[in-house]
């Protein structure tokens, strides 16, 4: 709950709409943007900690393959997420701070219940949840979209698609 100001924050009574408040924050004090601009961002999962939460790295890959006319990259962790070929990944280049960037970059998030999930939640981006069971509850924060896509990685592709060519939203 600590903002740049290093105040304390209470999250009930927080204007999340006012973007100047939160939008522009970084972790780092020093960080410089390293360009990090793609049209999806995906935030593959892989933790030991409720692993049935994992979708599993080749319907990741499934995905990216599908997606090869965009630009994609990935966030997290490099010890919590897959290394995926097509991708560029935000842990080549800083911490967190690379996954603001990316994630704000966007037009598009595709994660699992996680904190990156909230992370682009804050950053204000269309989000598709997906997860091992291919089920998931659909959460809504203001003025986001977020919508839960059944069916494997080839309906999350085709959703992306409609969004990214302007024929759907979320």
């Amino acid at each position: 709950n600590k903002f740049p100001n290093e105040e304390f924050v209470d999250p009930t009574t927080f204007d999340w709409n006012d973007k100047t408040k939160w939008a522009s924050y970084t972790f780092i004090p020093d960080y410089k943007p390293n360009g990090l601009k793609v049209d999806v961002v995906i935030c593959p999962r892989n933790r030991k900690i409720d692993k049935h939460r994992n979708w599993k790295k080749e319907k990741w890959q499934l995905l990216v393959d599908s997606l090869s006319q965009y630009s994609i990259g990935s966030c997290g962790a490099v010890d919590t997420t897959y290394k995926l070929d097509g991708v560029i990944n935000s842990f080549d280049y800083d911490d967190i701070s690379s996954d603001i960037e990316m994630i704000r970059n966007s037009k598009i998030v595709v994660c699992q219940e996680s904190g990156l999930l909230y992370l682009a939640m804050m950053c204000q981006k269309p989000i598709i949840t997906v997860d091992e069971l291919n089920e998931v509850s659909i959460a809504h924060a203001g003025n986001v979209q977020i919508s839960s896509v059944i069916g494997g990685y080839k309906k999350v592709a085709d959703k992306i698609i409609e969004v990214l060519d302007h024929k759907t939203n979320i």
